[in-house]
């Protein structure tokens, strides 16, 4: 007797969904109330916010970029030309106004890299969960510092994330990493990181940019830009003192570790070892992945069937990451296709023979290899959008009324990192708020590597223990031994990272060489 195998959609997954959105979305508006309640009743200055406003007046004004401090603390302007020449509009606003539209823009910024934190490491993007980690990440000491100070962190951070992320031979890509480049010179790093994994036409376009941003703001502002690129960039004094508990780099770390205020060679080559071992880790990582996640699967999703046509393409799994289990396969829910058989990526489903002279096909245009121990293969109903082909082996066919996840892991994901906590650890000051790089960090480690190591460095960029130590005056210089792992937390946390890669890489050409 024929059977067919009915898939409904559950009504109280149905329900749950709105119900989970709303109650997310009440949570993202409570931490945003709270943050907002804060900042008005500790009468937060946003200080970062009133230097940009004050760069952009002197541009309008046509006075001297280089010669002014606003601010109790005496701020200076501290970026490129070009950066000026973009906060001109910042000039334009009240103080009250601009404060709160750094305060909003900074929250749909935070939401942003949130869900390309999702891209990056292969999770779905879905509004309730977005909504929810914006909810929570604003609490993360750097992203908190960040809105709070009305800096500038988390646009640079997407900037480079979204270009980074997008597929290769995408139109334009690089030039957003030029531009970050150009507003702050840090992420001139992703340049070198473009340029060593070979992707010479991404690096050259990144460059490029970049090189533009400096002839703009040579042709705007001609002597600021001589002032800058021959004077002010190498006076890293007046972007603050290198030795505060403020300034999280590695420079910070051994100023306060060996009590000296200018440490000078005894940072200096130290950040030369782990800005080339830093660099080379990001590189190798990346170009490891490869032999794991074959780059055609990027041609694959850029040449995929229109929407609706396309299949959750599985990828292979990486060494490093944790398999699968076998029993997270539910065969009972998913049609039966047949027996020891491929469904091919770009193939429809084949159709099932259930009886003598009557066939059933699934209601499936293209379906994924999902295999058991027993070699039955089984086809899923989902079908997906043109930018999530790629996906995760081994993962279960999606329940009736789920979404599946968005897409894998994407193979740069170890390289994007390691490159940017780099570029923290060997520049000169890194603030505190600088580390917004925290959240596509806590999201690789959820994906690939479960919640308790997220959970982990979550707490880490949670416990603002930096913060609860003597720090008044020159007490950073004088921390007892004992008090030194908390004063530098990031990039304590950076070096292990990075040591962390060391052996990742160690491992997967261990795993090339048995393969």
């Amino acid at each position: 007797m024929l059977q067919r195998n009915v898939i409904t959609r559950s009504p109280t997954g149905a329900v749950g969904r709105p119900l989970a959105t709303a109650a997310a979305a009440a949570l993202l508006a409570v931490s945003l109330a709270a943050f907002a309640a804060l900042c008005v009743l500790q009468r937060a200055p946003m200080a970062d916010a009133l230097v940009y406003r004050a760069e952009g007046a002197a541009v309008a004004h046509g006075t001297d970029l280089y010669g002014f401090t606003v601010t109790e603390w005496r701020l200076p302007a501290t970026y490129p030309p070009f950066a000026a020449l973009l906060f001109v509009p910042a000039a334009w606003l009240a103080p009250p106004a601009l404060k709160v539209a750094f305060v909003l823009g900074n929250a749909v910024l935070l939401a942003v890299l949130v869900r390309l934190s999702c891209r990056l490491a292969g999770l779905a993007a879905r509004l309730p969960a977005v909504c929810a980690a914006t909810a929570l990440t604003l609490w993360l000491e750097p992203v908190f510092q960040s809105v709070l100070f009305g800096q500038i962190n988390l646009a640079l951070v997407c900037l480079v994330l979204w270009d980074l992320t997008r597929p290769p031979g995408a139109p334009g890509k690089g030039v957003a990493v030029g531009i970050a480049a150009g507003v702050k010179l840090t992420p001139v790093a992703f340049i070198a990181y473009l340029l060593f994994t070979g992707r010479r036409r991404e690096a050259g376009t990144a460059a490029g940019t970049f090189a533009g941003t400096v002839l703009l703001g040579a042709f705007v502002l001609p002597a600021a830009s001589v002032d800058f690129w021959t004077r002010r960039l190498y006076e890293t004094g007046r972007v603050g003192k290198p030795w505060i508990v403020d300034n999280q780099s590695l420079q910070g770390l051994i100023a306060r570790a060996l009590g000296e205020p200018s440490p000078g060679p005894a940072w200096a080559l130290p950040a030369a070892v782990v800005g080339c071992a830093g660099l080379w880790l990001s590189c190798t990582r990346t170009a490891a992945v490869p032999a794991a996640v074959p780059t055609t699967a990027f041609a694959a999703a850029a040449k995929s069937p229109p929407a609706g046509k396309i299949p959750y393409a599985a990828r292979a799994r990486h060494p490093d990451e944790a398999p699968y289990p076998e029993e997270a396969l539910h065969p009972e829910k998913a049609p039966h296709v047949s027996e020891a058989s491929h469904v091919s990526m770009t193939t429809p489903a084949p159709r099932a023979t259930h009886a003598p002279g009557t066939t059933y096909a699934p209601e499936v245009a293209y379906a994924p290899e999902v295999t058991c121990a027993s070699r039955t293969t089984y086809a899923s109903k989902t079908t997906y959008a043109p930018d999530r082909a790629l996906a995760y082996a081994g993962r279960a066919v999606p329940h009736a009324g789920r979404s599946a996840p968005a897409a894998g892991p994407h193979p740069d994901r170890w390289g994007v990192l390691g490159t940017a906590f780099t570029a923290l650890l060997v520049s000169p000051i890194s603030w505190s708020h600088h580390w917004v790089w925290c959240v596509p960090l806590i999201a690789v480690l959820y994906a690939g590597h479960g919640p308790r190591p997220a959970a982990a460095v979550a707490a880490v960029f949670t416990a603002r223990t930096l913060w609860l130590i003597p720090h008044q005056g020159d007490l950073d210089l004088r921390l007892p031994w004992w008090q030194q792992p908390l004063a530098s937390p990031y990039p304590l946390l950076g070096l292990l990272g990075l040591l962390v890669l060391a052996q990742l890489s160690v491992s997967s050409s261990s795993a090339s060489r048995i393969r």
